[in-house]
């Protein structure tokens, strides 16, 4: 089967406008047709080269197309696809980009009509940041971009969709519906739900010490396990609700491993603790691209005013003087004058060189606790 030469994004964001960009890009490019509820979104993907056309009539975007791909929210994929099957031509392949995949594929498959393929699709791929303003070319690279045949999925189509992610920069995955939510509700639902529990029983204790501004004094630690906590509520209450078997059964894991430690502490168990604890930090310097605890030095802050390009200004006086940066995070103060930066390097004398090199270039910087 060919690749298409007409794919229609619905839903033109952070996803959908980073797909269009990457196809636009093609020797030989597709013509891109973008669908959304607003025209000034589709405009402002048209100016970010992520369409060369949209419009708000759905009828109008899928004539003739060969590839839709939706992109809305995961509750909405289905009732778009029901106002578009009956203009999708024989041939046409349709695709989605839900965290969710079982509720979908199997609707999906009931939907569409004689003629059209539906082929699950999840780019493992994005950030707490949204719309059409955030789209980028390289959101895909290296990121897993997960495909779900069922017994009713063509060789062709899936070929086609295969194309696309490797296309994207993507490694592709192929998995059944069941074993893909039944994942991603251990590796993506249910940690979600814990950044989440984690800032509400922060905010809790607030309360309680009023006399300190707790999130206030929340080091790095907190705020890279919370991160995901500022993504849209929108989202995540629909990733939930289409797979809410797989992500309690996977909040009830955790409650027992969480349990587990909560017991030994209770209890002055410290052997048990320690195993606990080691056995973690094992497990976690294994994942793939993960450093280990013991070659990470402490973070270095740098107090920069909070202006643009100030940061690549930093980064560059680092990489200047051979250090390699593991890691930033940059901090915006409430008074909206001046930022920390963050960095973490892969050696304690690493470190040391980048404070010297830039205190002699004017910036003071500081050792975060361990």
């Amino acid at each position: 089967m060919d690749f298409p030469t007409k794919i229609t994004i619905a839903g033109v964001g952070l996803i959908g406008g980073s797909i269009g960009m990457i196809l636009r890009d093609r020797e030989n490019p597709p013509e891109i047709v973008g669908f959304g509820h607003r025209q000034s979104t589709l405009d402002t993907a048209m100016d970010r080269g992520a369409i060369d056309w949209g419009t708000t009539d759905l009828a109008v975007a899928v004539e003739g197309t060969d590839l839709l791909i939706i992109c809305t929210p995961v509750r909405g994929i289905i009732p778009l696809l029901e106002k578009a099957a009956p203009n999708l031509k024989t041939g046409c392949i349709v695709t989605d980009v839900g965290s969710t995949k079982k509720f979908l594929v199997e609707e999906a498959e009931r939907v569409i009509g004689s003629g059209v393929h539906f082929v699950g699709g999840h780019p493992m791929a994005g950030s707490e940041m949204t719309g059409i303003g955030s789209a980028t070319p390289n959101l895909f690279r290296g990121a897993f971009y997960i495909l779900t045949p069922t017994s009713l999925t063509e060789s062709g189509p899936l070929a086609v969709m295969q194309q696309l992610a490797a296309h994207c920069g993507a490694r592709v995955v192929t998995l059944s519906p069941d074993v893909h939510d039944a994942m991603m509700a251990t590796i993506s639902h249910m940690p979600h739900m814990v950044s989440s529990a984690l800032v509400n029983a922060a905010s809790q204790a607030q309360h309680v010490h009023a006399e300190a501004d707790l999130l206030a004094l929340a080091a790095g630690g907190f705020r890279d396990m919370t991160r995901i906590a500022a993504s849209s509520s929108d989202v995540w209450v629909d990733i939930c609700m289409t797979n809410r078997t797989e992500t309690v059964d996977a909040i009830e894991s955790f409650r027992k491993h969480l349990g587990n430690i909560s017991d030994a502490i209770g209890s002055g168990d410290e052997g048990t603790l320690r195993s606990l604890l080691d056995s973690a930090r094992e497990l976690r310097a294994a994942l793939p691209g993960s450093i280990p605890a013991e070659e990470v030095a402490v973070r270095l802050r740098v107090l920069i005013p909070d202006k643009p390009g100030v940061v690549s200004e930093v980064t560059k006086i680092v990489g200047q003087n051979d250090l390699n940066v593991l890691d930033l995070e940059l901090l915006h103060l409430k008074d909206g004058e001046e930022a920390v930066l963050e960095l973490s390097f892969s050696s304690e004398s690493d470190l040391r060189t980048a404070e010297t090199v830039l205190r002699d270039n004017g910036y003071y910087s500081s050792l975060i606790s361990r």
